[in-house]
């Protein structure tokens, strides 16, 4: 039975110091490629397109940008440039804003080498200027204040994502939501509260609204994944999330319809 344990005890020096031996590993340098962050919205002057190439992961080093690249974007009524101005950005002409219900098309040229997207910018469902709130006594982890309600219509007949966030007192807060209107009641005002959220007599409350057509709603549910798995031996490995963009580019093109509602609590 001794000579037993001798042995078993043996076998486990042998397992931990093996735990603690140095392994050196050749890892190759990721292969180059174009990155296209590409953001069309309704609102004066915030569109752009932004150009870069992708870094080593496992040797990252200070962004490269792309300054001599051609981008331009077009729908069935025209084509309108993206000009170069600085640290990767690309903008249109002072003024632009897109027009909602319309397809645009994405092309960027980089050497020579031709990178296209297409993305359909839907115009947000109705919100209420007016907010409801009614106060509400503690529960569970939910201090005492005003619970906060928003009413809306949607009166549009395709599937379409809005990407959904809120704060109070100039602060946005760090939880968006992504959700469709596939799971909401059409041509009908419904209400909607703010989950796990009291605001305070005298605090300022602000909702942001962003409608994303299906496939970018697909990239940003993937990119949510990637970033929710706790660090670890078993951690899924980083991945590029599905783009919408071909020609061999990572990144995505983004349209969308920005609806803001605020309103002071009583």
């Amino acid at each position: 039975m001794k000579k037993q344990l001798y042995l078993i005890g043996i076998v486990f020096l042998s397992l931990f110091s093996a735990c603690t031996e140095k392994v050196d590993l050749e890892l190759g340098e990721t292969q180059t490629r174009v990155v296209i962050e590409g953001y069309l919205v309704t609102e004066v002057d915030s569109s752009y397109v932004r150009l870069s190439l992708t870094q080593d992961y496992f040797n990252p080093v200070a962004p490269v940008y792309i300054p001599d690249g051609t981008v331009e974007i077009s729908n069935d009524q025209g084509t309108v440039m993206f000009n170069y101005v600085g640290e990767g950005l690309y903008k249109g002409p002072a003024g632009y804003i897109p027009d909602t219900a319309k397809v645009y098309t994405l092309k960027v040229v980089v050497d020579g080498k031709e990178y296209t997207s297409t993305a359909t910018l839907y115009p947000m469902f109705e919100v209420d200027p007016v907010l409801q709130f009614d106060y509400k006594p503690a529960s569970g982890f939910i201090d005492e204040g005003y619970a906060v309600t928003y009413y809306s219509v949607d009166r549009r007949e395709d599937e379409i994502y809005t990407r959904f966030n809120f704060g109070q007192n100039d602060t946005m807060f760090d939880q968006e939501i992504l959700f469709t209107n596939a799971d909401l009641k059409k041509f009908e005002r419904v209400p909607f509260e703010l989950p796990f959220y009291r605001a305070q007599s005298g605090d300022s409350v602000m909702l942001e609204f962003r409608s994303l057509d299906v496939p970018i709603a697909t990239y940003f549910n993937a990119l949510a994944n990637l970033n929710s798995g706790a660090p670890g031996p078993f951690q899924t490995p980083p991945a590029n999330p599905p783009t919408n963009i071909s020609g061999g580019a990572v990144g995505y093109f983004l349209c969308a319809d920005i609806r803001r509602v605020g309103q002071v609590v009583p």
